[in-house]
């Protein structure tokens, strides 16, 4: 038995050990080492994934609702993700997240848009 240290300090076997990744978040960097048959590779400090709840919330309330609430749901998968330490899966729902933020708000404008040309030639 072989002991790798990880925020657990978990006793290992170093023969079953494929492939595991850890992470340790201090002041919103993680550190991440992938180990490989016993030998770890350091892969060194990336940064935290950002939370887009309230711009998501922004987006649902101001903007295309429906996009908005699409937003929040992938904001909040990735919120749940980063909180049990799976950064990469966190990382991926945050670009859907953003992708949905900027759809809310140009769809949002495209709509205000389209009212105020309809109104200004209803009126004349």
């Amino acid at each position: 038995m072989a002991q790798i240290y990880n925020d657990r300090q978990v006793l290992v076997d170093v023969n079953e050990l494929q492939h595991t990744d850890r992470y340790f978040s201090p002041e919103s960097q993680y550190y991440r080492t992938q180990i490989h048959s016993g030998r770890e590779i350091d892969r060194g400090y990336e940064s935290e994934p950002r939370d887009y709840m309230c711009s998501a919330m922004m987006a649902c309330i101001c903007c295309c609702w429906p996009l908005g609430l699409i937003a929040m749901y992938f904001a909040n998968s990735a919120n749940d993700a980063r909180a049990q330490g799976h950064f990469e899966e966190a990382k991926k729902k945050n670009r859907l997240a953003k992708v949905m933020i900027i759809s809310s708000v140009i769809s949002g404008i495209l709509i205000v848009g389209a009212f105020v040309v309809i109104q200004f030639y209803s009126q004349q």
